[in-house]
């Protein structure tokens, strides 16, 4: 369905120091909560440093940093996304 949340990597295949992860649309802050802790939406455009779990059994996946973006009342469908976006910090 169009309005369901979209998980997509946002970097190129290959080996890198980051990868970014974006996840956009209605629900994302649901699916969000419950595969980082802690999850901080606000305040907004901030960089928080999260552990990224299996939704299901709650264990540790990696170590990440998240930056929650609201939708707002754009012209276009990518502007009005809500998104949040973990990424891998560098070892």
């Amino acid at each position: 369905m169009l309005s369901d949340p979209i998980v997509a990597l946002a970097t190129p295949p290959g080996r890198s120091a980051v990868a970014l992860i974006r996840l956009s649309g209605r629900g994302a802050f649901d699916v969000a909560a419950r595969a980082l802790r802690p999850f901080q939406p606000d305040p907004p455009r901030t960089v928080h440093r999260v552990q990224v779990v299996h939704p299901a059994t709650g264990a540790p996946v990696d170590d990440a940093l998240a930056a929650c973006f609201r939708a707002r009342a754009a012209r276009c469908s990518m502007a009005s996304s809500t998104c949040c976006r973990p990424r891998r910090p560098p070892t």
